[in-house]
């Protein structure tokens, strides 16, 4: 069984080990128990905050839930199986049979929707919070690409021609994905964009730098940051479809594997910021979360033992370790304490204030989901 290493936290490590079997009984009863609805001031000692449970959700062992972008939606994965399976079934295939995805509005006492009833990884929002593309395997093993419409509740799904589709994005129009399509021993994985109606490549990254390429994000203007790696070293680099090649930003210490860059971004929602000025991941030697300016290569090092977080505004960042959460601001010489314990930033909306947060459930089973509003400073 692939496991993730010890530097992620444990609330990461009960979502995304791949260890975490749930019956369907356990996921109905984690799906019907609502909390409590109310706005909740939350015990903190810096920052003013309150805070709204939503419910439990059920721990797929594969990945976290995936917010929209303007905060209204959840999509996330079920798994409808006694057996685990495991993390590299996210980049072969085999065994995702047993995984279903669900959306549902992130109030307390909505109702979920079946996206795609089995097959089903990678989930990914277009930018204005419309669409949820996906992966999905059919019955015999085909790997497409759903795309699901919020507004008419309907799946659609188109054939991109590939084995295997890993790591997705949304372009800013909505009209495109940018796609990792997994390696071999002999090749390195490459980076397409695909047309969304059509399921046709439109671009392939070229090979002007010779690497893997993984973890592709579009910024506002068109261009895709993405993750680099020659097996020995790892660099952001970025890439602009028809307008130019690619191009090597600053090197960064992550594992060169695709399990290891998985490793270094699962836990961090979006990991470029929302002015594409800066990009978090989680430098699992140092055990830390890194903000690297993508324009001069400057490092913010947040302080040890920080595995998971989400950025806020645009030079805000909210990481948490496994005994608190704190908000960091680049530039600052110290983070605002937002709260302590166990949580998970999974999203924030910067015009809102808000974060939406997991946060363990019952049991390993389930965890639960929380929206938390930043007041004001005290």
């Amino acid at each position: 069984m692939v496991r993730l290493g010890a530097g992620i936290c444990v609330l990461m490590l009960m979502t995304c080990c791949g260890c975490s079997p749930k019956s369907k009984a356990a996921s109905e009863s984690a799906a019907n128990r609502q909390t409590e609805t109310r706005w909740q001031p939350a015990q903190s000692t810096h920052i003013q905050v309150q805070f709204e449970p939503l419910r439990e959700f059920p721990n797929n062992g594969l990945q976290l839930p995936a917010v929209s972008p303007d905060g209204k939606w959840i999509a996330y994965l079920d798994l409808d199986s006694e057996e685990p399976i495991e993390l590299a079934a996210l980049f072969t295939g085999q065994g995702l049979q047993a995984i279903s995805l669900y959306v549902q509005a992130a109030a307390p006492g909505s109702t979920s929707r079946m996206v795609c009833k089995s097959g089903a990884a990678w989930p990914a929002w277009s930018p204005d919070s419309k669409l949820l593309v996906f992966v999905a395997y059919s019955e015999t093993g085909q790997c497409n690409l759903g795309v699901y419409d919020v507004s008419t509740g309907i799946t659609r799904y188109v054939s991109t021609g590939q084995k295997h589709i890993v790591m997705l994005d949304v372009s800013p129009s909505a009209k495109q994905a940018a796609l990792v399509v997994p390696g071999t021993d002999a090749e390195p994985s490459g980076l397409y964009v695909v047309n969304l109606d059509t399921g046709k490549v439109e671009q392939i990254c070229p090979t002007d730098i010779q690497g893997s390429k993984f973890w592709p994000q579009w910024t506002n203007d068109g261009r895709i940051i993405f993750v680099l790696s020659d097996h020995a070293r790892s660099w952001l680099a970025q890439w602009q479809p028809g307008t130019f090649s690619p191009e090597k930003l600053c090197e960064i210490r992550t594992s060169a594997s695709q399990i290891g860059i998985f490793q270094s971004l699962a836990g961090l929602g979006r990991p470029l910021s929302p002015d594409d000025q800066h990009f978090a991941y989680y430098d699992t030697a140092a055990d830390q979360i890194v903000l690297v300016n993508l324009i001069d290569g400057q490092e913010v090092k947040l302080t040890n033992k920080t595995r998971a977080g989400c950025w806020l505004a645009s030079e805000r960042f909210a990481a948490a370790d496994d005994q608190e959460m704190r908000l960091f601001t680049i530039g600052a010489t110290m983070p605002a304490l937002l709260m302590r314990g166990l949580w998970l930033p999974r999203s924030g909306n910067p015009s809102g204030g808000e974060l939406i947060l997991c946060t363990p459930g019952r049991h390993h089973r389930v965890f639960g989901l929380v929206r938390m509003k930043v007041l004001s400073a005290k």
